[in-house]
């Protein structure tokens, strides 16, 4: 089976985040908290992940906590890393396109038609429980009118739903680099010989000051090689710094040298995700 799963967030004063599974309109998960950042809505995440098991593909909206990443890197934001390390494919809606996210934006429209607009609720467990509630009679007793439902609810049209793949006890932290493979960046040598790649120095040599140099993503050896831009004339040959994430989240470095994170190494499934965790961590942009 696969299963593709549409995430729709809706993070104002009292975050929403509503998961939906393509082809039978399932309410897959549904979470709600007055503190969703990069960090909390990786971890929602990776809590469905863990009840329901990977589909094939998430959708997702281009909320920051999803792809936030400051201005100048080159790798996916956390979240992106996370599920592209787990084998699950990423597709981001374009901007202003929320039909290309039609399963959530449907579900939340209904959320707020039938639930919370006739409820109002006041505060954080008053929506948790009108939420619970609606959930259940989403997927149990309101007749849904998409064409693989039949006019049945959710549940009742799909009684029987194979088994998705369970999270693995062991992840590779570096395997979203087999996403960016091949890619090809440009940049300008500084005065001291160094360029820079998702905001940390590499150094090539101070004789090309000055130029321009092309540096291609090796995913398998985990380097940069780098050529002189339109030349291609190899120069070096670098290892990817396993401090991959961005400037900002440099504080996670005691955490890499705790955890021994070196190529081809592996994490069980809960230090995977709290590492990406911290990688998320410092609010919206991630």
């Amino acid at each position: 089976m696969q299963s593709c799963f549409y995430l729709r967030s809706d993070f104002a004063d009292l975050g929403y985040l509503n998961i939906i599974d393509q082809g039978t309109s399932i309410l897959v998960a549904h979470h709600v908290r007055s503190d969703f950042t990069a960090e909390t809505a990786l971890a929602a995440v990776a809590q469905t992940f863990r009840e329901q098991g990977l589909p094939t593909s998430i959708t997702l909206d281009r909320d920051t906590r999803w792809v936030g990443a400051p201005q100048g890197s080159d790798f996916p934001a956390a979240l992106v890393r996370f599920c592209q390390s787990l084998g699950v494919a990423v597709f981001l809606c374009d901007p202003h396109h929320p039909q290309q996210n039609g399963f959530g934006e449907r579900y939340h429209r209904t959320l707020n038609q039938e639930c919370l607009m006739p409820s109002r609720p006041k505060t954080l467990e008053e929506v948790r429980q009108v939420t619970d509630a609606f959930a259940t009679h989403y997927n149990w007793q309101r007749p849904h009118q998409g064409i693989a439902c039949g006019n049945q609810p959710p549940r009742v049209a799909f009684p029987d739903l194979p088994s998705l793949p369970r999270v693995p006890d062991l992840v590779n932290p570096d395997a979203w680099l087999s996403d960016v493979k091949e890619q090809h960046l440009v940049r300008k040598v500084n005065r001291q010989g160094f360029v820079k790649v998702d905001l940390y120095p590499y150094y090539l040599s101070n004789k090309l000051a000055g130029q321009k140099v092309t540096l291609a993503i090796h995913a398998d050896e985990q380097s940069l090689e780098g050529s002189v831009a339109k030349i291609f004339k190899p120069i070096k040959l670098m290892r990817i710094r396993k401090s991959y994430v961005s400037k900002t989240c440099r504080r996670c470095a005691p955490f890499l040298k705790r955890h021994a994170l070196y190529c081809n190494s592996t994490l069980v499934f809960d230090e995977f995700k709290n590492f990406c965790n911290t990688t998320a961590k410092g609010g919206k942009g991630g």
